[in-house]
């Protein structure tokens, strides 16, 4: 693996990116932990030949000021914008909420996906399907196996399909999060602190 190097990374935290089909746009999760002024905040760094251009912080349609958001996910046409945010109107800690980019990428008005998705607790790490309209998700607010485990929802008529928990082996009694998968989804990749994982 390399570094992306600066200007997407600086001294503070960059993680979670997620990048448009067509390698242009790259967003991800920017953070300091200043406990006078912490920020938890979504960047989007656009692509020039090879060059990746200083990222740009997103409005506050998207980063609430004085909330975490976090964990962005773009779908593959590049104008939907999931992510998790502990800002007001949602349903317990982070939730997961969606944007509409417009067509010079900025945010528009700011969804809730809603009770079917978010719990009491955290939903995180959204990955969207963009062929299937499947969502896939973490969240520990829900009886599952125990801690973070992943679910999918689909689409349609407006609203999402009641969360499926994805079941063994995926998940565990652990914590497991940032699933993602290919377009047929005949295989996908997660993060999970299982036994046997590395250090």
């Amino acid at each position: 693996s390399q570094s992306i190097g600066y200007p997407v990374n600086t001294d503070a935290f960059e993680g979670t990116p997620s990048i448009a089909a067509d390698g242009k746009k790259l967003y991800f999760t920017r953070w300091n932990e200043n406990p006078k002024d912490p920020a938890w905040s979504i960047y989007v760094s656009e692509k020039l030949n090879t060059t990746w251009l200083p990222p740009k912080k997103l409005n506050d349609l998207v980063n609430a000021p004085g909330f975490k958001t976090i964990h962005p996910c773009i779908s593959p046409d590049g104008y939907l914008l999931f992510f998790s945010s502990d800002r007001p109107g949602g349903y317990g800690k982070m939730d997961i909420w969606m944007t509409i980019l417009d067509e010079s990428g900025q945010p528009t008005e700011v969804v809730n996906l809603g009770e079917r998705i978010n719990t009491f607790e955290d939903e995180l790490s959204p990955f969207y399907n963009n062929k299937t309209k499947t969502l896939f998700f973490s969240s520990n607010g829900n009886f599952g196996f125990g801690g973070f485990d992943i679910y999918k929802s689909h689409s349609g008529d407006g609203s999402w399909s009641e969360p499926e928990n994805m079941g063994f082996p995926i998940n565990s009694s652990k914590d497991e999060m940032f699933y993602v998968t290919t377009e047929s989804e005949s295989y996908g990749y997660l993060s999970s602190d299982r036994d046997g994982s590395c250090n």
